[in-house]
């Protein structure tokens, strides 16, 4: 009886979460197909000094873990432009590129957009020396109508990935924040950032999540001295 309901907590949970989101995309599932754009030339960006367009928030699996352990995190967009917009949902870049290599803004198929979804690890106050973790691309165009997700206002997606993080990671500056080096408190935050595709001029196109403080316990074998 028991492995019965606690079965049925877990689907009723889990219909719970898939009901906060339009779709949630699985970087972990292994059945999709991940791949750049080929662009041999500058990359886009957008402006990030007028109306926002999302919100972005980041959660983790874990408060705690093993410093070289795999982190699960999951990325949750939000439209709050009052409108619908639109996003790219396709992981394969070089299909939705036509397996080209683009060499400027006009060689890419019509409507193409893309974006990407970060973990950022936060090194100190200052933005620009916080670190990259880990880049999940996303890309669209008018070739493939699942490419493109559209988001009416105040509708949400997720994604989902995975990343090994490691000693490698961090600066030496970082372990100055150990406790007795048997663990580390670090600051880890998402970002969203259009690169083409949606009127880059009139919506914030690089929306940062709120940080949240994740724990790492160091391994006796890999201790500061």
């Amino acid at each position: 009886m028991f492995s019965v309901i606690s079965l049925l907590c877990f689907l009723f949970s889990a219909l719970e979460i898939q009901n906060q989101y339009v779709d949630i995309l699985d970087f972990i599932a292994g059945n999709i197909v991940v791949s750049d754009a080929k662009k041999n030339w500058g990359g886009g960006g957008g402006s990030s000094a007028s109306q926002p367009i999302v919100s972005v928030a980041l959660k983790m699996d874990k408060e705690r873990y093993v410093l070289g352990e795999e982190i699960i995190y999951e990325i949750s967009v939000k439209n709050i432009s009052g409108k619908e917009i639109q996003i790219p949902w396709d992981t394969d870049g070089d299909k939705i590129n036509n397996g080209d290599i683009s060499y400027s803004y006009e060689d890419l198929p019509a409507g193409f957009m893309s974006a990407s979804a970060g973990v950022w690890l936060r090194n100190d106050d200052n933005s620009k020396n916080d670190s990259i973790l880990k880049i999940n691309g996303l890309y669209g165009s008018n070739a493939f109508a699942s490419s493109i997700k559209v988001l009416k206002p105040e509708e949400s997606v997720m994604i989902r990935a995975a990343y090994l993080f490691d000693r490698g990671d961090l600066n030496s500056s970082a372990f100055d924040r150990t406790n007795d080096n048997l663990s580390i408190i670090l600051e880890i935050y998402a970002k969203w950032m259009f690169s083409y595709g949606i009127d880059v001029m009139a919506f914030n196109q690089m929306t940062d999540s709120t940080s949240i403080q994740i724990e790492f316990e160091i391994p006796p074998d890999e201790e500061t001295e």
